[in-house]
């Protein structure tokens, strides 16, 4: 999820067109978050879970680009706040993507180096979701791809769901090579990937919203 400190309130009123696809999106994106979480945890599955928390940042973008949509269409006079409510979320979701990046990368070199004893990984229901994962991902592709280009939020959004698709399909090539070769580390080393590709964003997000709140906490001081 990033800031849309530098552009995203210059273009609500073409937002006001995509709105049920983004009320799908979100509803799909968070929904199968949650069902990966589980799925990944019971199938000891660290990938799994670890794009179940790439989906949930996604999640909480989708969410944002919303509220802050709602924000400038109640009340045009505010739109000081409205940026203010922004910043303050994307700070909040990129401490959140940042914690949990380190988590995924810290466990997977934990099960890698044997540190964590690693539970056999039930390959076919991370298979099976795994797939189910990269559909979602193509059917949201499908629905923001024609509004893609309308505002920053909305660019922002499909890019994120694109990178989901990408891990969907890692955490997919990982389950296949656990099921048929029984690489059992393959698994550890997708988390692993995803908690990289995850920590750059993290970090980025956390920069430029501090940075776009640091006058704002020096003139309340």
């Amino acid at each position: 999820m990033t800031s849309c400190s530098s552009g995203c309130h210059h273009d609500h009123a073409s937002l006001s067109k995509p709105r049920p696809q983004l009320w799908l999106t979100l509803l799909l994106v968070a929904g199968f978050s949650l069902t990966e979480l589980v799925g990944g945890w019971f199938a000891h599955s660290l990938s799994l879970m670890a794009d179940a928390g790439h989906l949930a940042t996604d999640a909480l973008s989708v969410g944002t680009v919303m509220l802050v949509l709602w924000l400038h269409r109640s009340s045009q006079h505010h739109s000081s706040g409205s940026l203010l409510l922004e910043n303050r979320i994307a700070l909040l979701s990129g401490v959140v993507l940042l914690g949990l990046s380190l988590a995924i990368g810290l466990g997977a070199l934990a099960k890698l180096t044997g540190y964590l004893p690693a539970e056999p990984i039930a390959s076919l229901p991370t298979l099976v979701l795994a797939g189910l994962g990269l559909l979602v991902c193509l059917l949201n592709l499908v629905l923001l791809h024609p509004h893609s280009h309308d505002s920053l939020g909305l660019r922002s959004v499909f890019l994120h769901i694109l990178m989901d698709a990408l891990t969907s399909l890692g955490v997919l090539v990982a389950a296949v090579l656990v099921w048929t070769l029984d690489w059992q580390w393959a698994d550890s080393v997708m988390g692993l990937m995803i908690g990289a590709l995850m920590l750059p964003t993290a970090c980025s997000l956390v920069w430029q919203s501090w940075r776009t709140l640091k006058p704002y906490a020096m003139v309340e001081s």
